[in-house]
């Protein structure tokens, strides 16, 4: 096994824990686990959370009222740190790639970087002290924000390392340079989305509105928000006109490989659903807890969209 491939091997495996762990950290704030152990790496002074509220010691003056949260976030930390080893061991096979493409290189450091600095963000929101947290939500947005730039940088990383392997993987194909502008798009897109939808969840997740039901923190922001609540909206019926676009464009005017083509289906229906899940969670015609699928959706879409960019762009070169 080259070392080429042992890299793609390492990379891929971590691409993957990094997915799990976007939907996990999801999951921690749904259920708002995030606070649940209070100390940072360890959870109430121990390596293994608390069975009961009983176990949990004096000293650190409780301030929550079940204990199955301190296991959501330890297990968010334990798949942070299993992606931690996995990004670092994937950093030292970059180094035997080094001479074929130093952006494998370098695209594999930035990643463990942003993985280290997400890492450390998580761990400062954690912590509190005598019971409050200290972390505002935008910082919680700071730390989604610097998780999508490790998804954009380990995903291109991972899949030019697949294309180096087979460099001609694409050559018996062709697009139009329409079908990367419209890529380009999307993804912009996709990006704003994360925006407004951050600015969305700070909204009716903020101290003063917690403790209302659902339904009515969203019929707050839809009232109170003035013309900043059809932002959302508007990007995201955009990004599907585009997508649409695009699948019929390579369908009728490129000659795409089937790859390509499966790749621009895939993007088309996780808008769909993205839209759909949208649409209920606004009208609160499904539980809140979808915004967690809602969210990691958005990850699913830049990473095809880089892995179809790549891919159309070496078929022209």
């Amino acid at each position: 096994m080259n070392n080429l491939n042992q890299f793609y091997r390492a990379s891929i495996i971590t691409v993957i824990l990094l997915y799990v762990l976007v939907l996990v950290g999801g999951f921690v704030r749904i259920t708002e686990s995030g606070d649940d152990c209070p100390d940072w790496p360890k959870c109430y002074g121990s390596w293994f959370p608390p069975l009961t509220i009983d176990d949990i010691p004096e000293e650190f003056n409780p301030s929550q009222k079940k204990v199955y949260g301190s296991w959501i976030e330890y297990f968010n930390r334990l798949v942070g740190v299993i992606l931690g080893i996995s990004m670092l061991f994937t950093f030292f096979k970059s180094f035997g790639v080094y001479k074929k493409d130093k952006i494998l290189f370098y695209g594999s450091f930035l990643s463990l970087l942003l993985i280290i600095i997400a890492g450390w963000i998580g761990g400062q929101i954690a912590t509190n002290i005598d019971g409050e947290n200290i972390i505002f939500q935008h910082t919680v947005s700071i730390h989604l924000y610097i998780a999508i730039l490790t998804t954009i940088s380990l995903v291109y990383t991972t899949n030019r390392g697949f294309l180096n392997m087979y460099p001609n993987i694409e050559k018996d194909y062709s697009y139009s340079s329409f079908s990367k502008q419209l890529l380009i798009a999307i993804f912009f897109l996709n990006l704003f989305l994360v925006f407004t939808g951050s600015y969305i969840r700070t909204f009716i997740d903020d101290n003063l509105l917690k403790e209302l039901d659902y339904f009515i923190r969203m019929e707050k922001y839809v009232t109170e928000t003035g013309l900043v609540k059809y932002m959302h909206p508007v990007f995201g019926f955009t990004m599907l006109a585009c997508s649409a676009i695009l699948w019929n464009h390579n369908l009728n005017q490129s000659n795409p490989s089937n790859v390509v083509l499966m790749l621009t289906k895939l993007i088309l229906y996780a808008i769909c659903a993205q839209i759909i899940i949208g649409e209920c969670l606004r009208f609160g015609m499904i539980h809140e807890s979808f915004r967690l699928y809602h969210l990691w959706l958005s990850s699913v879409i830049l990473g095809l969209i880089i892995v179809a960019y790549q891919r159309i762009k070496i078929a022209s070169s």
